[in-house]
């Protein structure tokens, strides 16, 4: 089967695989993760170290809608 590549220049290879599903969602979701990024660039620490690894170098964030570990 031939895989379109609904995101190539995202590099996000999730949104691709959502795609196959729904180009709708996957869009979504690619907003999302940028829109995170954004946040992420403008307040760096405003994530939660994750526990497990207890590296504030790694931390989660949590937007309203979906938690995302990045």
């Amino acid at each position: 089967m031939n895989e379109a590549q609904y995101f190539p220049s995202t590099n996000l290879p999730n949104a691709n695989f959502i795609a196959r599903d729904s180009v709708y969602y996957a869009q979504m979701f690619t907003t999302e993760v940028f829109e995170a990024v954004d946040r992420l660039e403008l307040f760096s620490e405003s994530g939660r170290v994750v526990p497990e690894l207890n590296r504030k170098e790694i931390q989660t964030i949590k937007d309203n809608k979906v938690n995302h570990g990045i």
